[in-house]
């Protein structure tokens, strides 16, 4: 995407050089100049959108990685814990408990 918008703004160039040495008239210009400019915002936009995806990947990952480490201290801490503790450990990392015949689901609140 980068290399795109890179690209763009060359042909931004070429356009101009082309107007300014007299090979396009001002209306090819123009023309050429609004199609680039629209191009240039959908390419912008997204880059924008595949980078907020990427920190949101990124900090997805950073939480299960927390979470495992916080899954994997449980035995050796957690069990140790007095009961109130260990309560009110759980209700800070957890949304609801459903409890069917056919399954049990813990909902996080991350």
């Amino acid at each position: 995407m980068e290399k795109q918008a890179d690209l763009l703004k060359q042909r931004q160039q070429k356009s101009r050089y082309a107007f300014e040495t007299g090979v396009d008239s001002l209306i090819e210009y123009q023309k050429h100049k609004t199609t680039l400019s629209e191009e240039e915002e959908n390419v912008t936009a997204r880059l924008k959108q595949l980078h907020e995806e990427v920190a949101k990947m990124e900090r997805a990952k950073a939480i299960e990685k927390h979470f495992t480490d916080l899954i994997a201290d449980i035995p050796g801490n957690f069990l140790n814990q007095p009961l109130a503790k260990q309560k009110m450990l759980l209700r800070s990392i957890l949304e609801r408990i459903e409890i069917t015949r056919q399954r049990f689901h813990l909902v996080f609140k991350f």
